[in-house]
């Protein structure tokens, strides 16, 4: 049963005179035993199939892990040892843990929360060995007495190749980080605290008074800029975000132009309530070469002089937040943004763009405030738009406005500038459309899907169910129109569950309402799909019922898996720190 060393010790075990002597030759037995167990163990795990692969693809696996669960999880909320979890491949064995230490890229990606354990900074600094740094620090305003903390990371300053700065703008956290612009591709800076934070939290420019030549993501929002002059705006720049605190000073137009005329590689820019004020008085044009994706939220009359003076050759992406100018009409500041829009690489301004597909949306509660604190909007409407082109990636427009116009009216103004005549998806999640804004769509010849929540879709069933009218034919007559004619799909979704309505007699006539239009419609002109999502106030039975009386509809009835507790899906931190380093 046991080695015949064993069994000689424990046999002797009762014979020996001297207990001392024998005990010691047991225990050296037992570390032998242990090492060839220990011994047996690696043997066994290098006999794993996993660990027949080659190094390079266990290395991408850990590496993909460890982005996977930072992309996925906030790290500024979770716990650090959950965002770090992908640390627990170094407890699998020791060829795993051999291969994880030794690349240094997995340990690059460092978050630094104050009231977290800060113990795996150190780890991390020392295992990334030479490699770039990625720092992301959430500041607290009572976390002074753990700035010394940082001493480490700043140590390390001369590898630090992307920054991010969020929470409490501290000057003894900026200070820590002076002079670090060198070898910095990109720095992110935003005050928690949005347009309520304090004045006194700036930019500061002492973070690159050494200049920052290889920059090319820069973002700075909730903090004052003092000038223009002091933002480390280089020819590397390719990302460029900006929403600063209200107490910021606009640019003057000449300084805006000329960087933007500076930064030849520039594919984002974001401006948030800081275009200038004087673009009437330049008539200089410039023109942003590489640009592809554009976000604007400031008045129609900003936006569209920025318009005027700077050339977008390759926009493709455009975003467009209205507000302000309450002197002017809704509807009025959009027909003249719409004129200024460069669109999605037109070249006959007086052809329409193509309108693949269309969304609207409120967005209920969204504050969005002037600089003078006089303009507070808490209803917005969005307006999606993609369009019809023969690329992969096409086109796409957003335009938000203030919700105090009615859908129709706009909608009117985005057709005298659009081309809705090939439509093929509308997705609509407000109650406010009415059955004349329906009857915008109804004759699109193209439109073959609609996405909508409950009640919009009994609203477009009652236009559904209008007798078809009669149109004028291409020879003179009439001929009879069906509502929606190339509809076969409809997909209904729902952000809040209701329970307690879900068996309702209304709902239940809601149902049958629906199966009777349905079946009204003419065989070129069925439904082939209806497909419910989040189990909104349509029930099982309700499902029974379409799918017994409309049998020749695909109903497809889409359950939402529930979220299971994170703590299922993490292994905790041992007492002594063993699971989590």
């Amino acid at each position: 049963m046991w080695s015949s060393v064993t069994e000689r010790l424990i046999r002797e075990a009762n014979e020996t005179p001297i207990a001392d002597a024998h005990r010691n030759i047991v225990e050296q037995r037992m570390l032998e035993v242990e090492e060839e167990l220990r011994a047996l163990k690696i043997c066994r795990n290098t006999l794993v199939p996993v660990n027949k692969l080659p190094v390079e693809i266990l290395t991408r696996i850990f590496e993909a892990l460890a982005k996977s669960l930072a992309d996925n999880l906030d790290w500024i909320w979770f716990p650090t040892y959950k965002v770090l979890s992908w640390i627990s491949v170094t407890h699998v064995c020791r060829h795993w843990r051999a291969i994880a230490i030794d690349d240094a890229t997995l340990w690059t990606d460092i978050p630094i929360v104050p009231d977290k354990p800060l113990r795996h900074v150190p780890v991390m600094l020392e295992r990334s060995q030479n490699s770039p740094l990625y720092i992301r620090i959430h500041w607290y305003s009572d976390s002074t007495h753990l700035i010394d903390a940082l001493d480490i990371v700043h140590s390390q300053s001369h590898r630090i190749k992307y920054l991010h700065l969020t929470g409490y703008m501290d000057s003894l956290l900026l200070s820590k980080f002076s002079g670090i612009g060198p070898e910095l591709q990109s720095f992110i800076q935003h005050d928690s605290d949005g347009f309520l934070a304090s004045e006194n939290s700036e930019f500061s420019k002492d973070l690159f008074h050494s200049g920052a030549p290889l920059l090319k993501q820069l973002e700075i929002a909730g903090v004052v800029l003092n000038t223009w002059t002091d933002l480390p705006l280089g020819p590397g720049l390719v990302h460029l975000h900006l929403d600063p605190h209200s107490h910021t000073r606009r640019p003057l137009a000449q300084d805006l132009l000329h960087s933007l005329g500076l930064m030849p590689l520039l594919q984002t820019l974001s401006l948030t309530n800081f275009l200038p004020t004087d673009f009437e008085s330049t008539s200089n044009i410039t023109v942003c070469p590489a640009l592809k994706s554009l976000s604007i939220q400031d008045s129609a009359t900003s936006i569209t002089n920025f318009l005027r003076v700077v050339q977008l050759p390759q926009l493709h992406e455009a975003v467009y937040a209205l507000f302000g100018d309450l002197s002017e009409p809704s509807n009025t500041a959009l027909e003249r943004l719409l004129t200024a829009h460069p669109g999605p690489i037109i070249e006959n301004r007086r052809q329409k763009q193509g309108v693949r597909e269309i969304g609207i949306y409120p967005i209920p509660g969204l504050h969005l405030v002037e600089r003078d604190f006089q303009t507070l909007h808490t209803h917005t409407l969005q307006f999606d738009f993609t369009f019809d082109m023969t690329e992969k990636d096409t086109p796409s427009l957003t335009v938000k406005l203030p919700h105090h116009t009615r859908i129709g009216e706009y909608l009117r103004t985005f057709m005298g500038h659009m081309d809705f005549s090939r439509l093929l998806c509308l997705r609509v999640d407000t109650n406010q459309l009415s059955r004349d804004e329906w009857m915008c769509f109804c004759q699109l010849e193209f439109l073959s899907k609609i996405v909508t929540s409950w009640k919009p879709l009994l609203d477009l069933m009652s236009v559904m169910g209008e007798t078809p009218g009669n149109i004028s034919s291409q020879d003179g007559g009439l001929q009879e129109s069906l509502p929606f004619p190339a509809l076969t799909e409809i997909e209904c979704k729902e952000v809040a569950y209701h329970p307690y309505k879900a068996s309702t007699d209304t709902n239940t006539q809601n149902v049958r309402n629906l199966i009777s239009i349905l079946n009204a419609r003419p065989e070129s002109g069925r439904i082939a799909t209806l497909r419910v999502r989040y189990r909104p106030v349509f029930t099982k039975t309700h499902y029974d019922l379409v799918r017994t009386h409309v049998p020749d509809l695909q109903v497809v009835w889409v359950e939402e898996a529930e979220l299971f507790p994170l703590e299922e899906l993490f292994v905790e931190e041992s007492e002594d720190g063993s699971d989590y380093m």
